[in-house]
């Protein structure tokens, strides 16, 4: 299995592992869809890693997303097609999340809309026309970062859109990872943080509360 990796060439990797009880997307369910790859050889030393510092993802929180995939503009959808050389960077705020269905009380998924540039000042509004975003296909997989005042910790997986193919008033999700930290430590054999009990009650407090949805006419981006 070859990875291009833009600027640094072709790496393959020798091993592939899912996460425990996955069992394909959305069969039954769409949380767990997140993998582990190990290559061969080293990556380069050139490449700046984010952080698993097991920075908790909550309602309100800004985050930026990365990717090679589609792209276009809000009152059209896509209008290019993914590339292996143009990486976008965006940003949105988490609207809500969904526990794990499994019982342990973390977040599992979390989910954003796609906001139209006259929601700006608005409560749950768009960020600005030229930071609001949304992934396209092709980004599935990509990394959610979390700013945490001094670095970029890497929060979660971008996996799914909902909607009319990249128009304003979309939804997009993705998996969390803090559930799966401990299974990431133990496959790696890196130290991961575990959550603290102090994040799981400052999730569990704000996961009933909710932002409005905004579903706006397009109107140019």
């Amino acid at each position: 299995m070859n990875f291009h990796l833009p600027g640094f060439g072709v790496y393959s990797a020798s091993a592939f592992h899912t996460a425990p009880g996955f069992s394909g997307f959305g069969n039954p369910s769409i949380q767990r869809d997140l993998g582990l790859l190990y290559f061969e050889t080293p990556l380069p030393p050139g490449i700046v890693y984010p952080s698993l510092a097991g920075v908790p993802l909550l309602i309100g929180s800004t985050v930026t997303m990365v990717g090679f995939g589609r792209s276009g503009y809000g009152d059209y959808g896509y209008t290019t097609l993914a590339s292996l050389t143009d990486r976008r960077v965006g940003q949105n705020v988490v609207d809500s999340l969904t526990l794990d269905d499994l019982g342990s009380g973390l977040p599992a998924l979390f989910h954003y809309d796609f906001d139209a540039p006259n929601t700006v000042g608005v409560p749950g509004g768009s960020l600005g026309n030229a930071v609001e975003t949304l992934i396209g296909p092709g980004d599935s997989g990509g990394p959610l970062f979390l700013f945490d005042g001094s670095s970029y910790a890497l929060v979660g997986v971008n996996t799914f859109v909902e909607g009319f193919g990249g128009r304003f008033g979309d939804l997009g999700g993705g998996v969390v990872l803090e559930p799966y930290l401990g299974w990431i430590g133990q496959t790696t054999g890196l130290p991961v943080p575990e959550p603290t009990p102090l994040a799981l009650l400052s999730l569990g407090g704000l996961f009933a509360w909710r932002v409005r949805l905004f579903s706006v006419p397009p109107r140019s981006r």
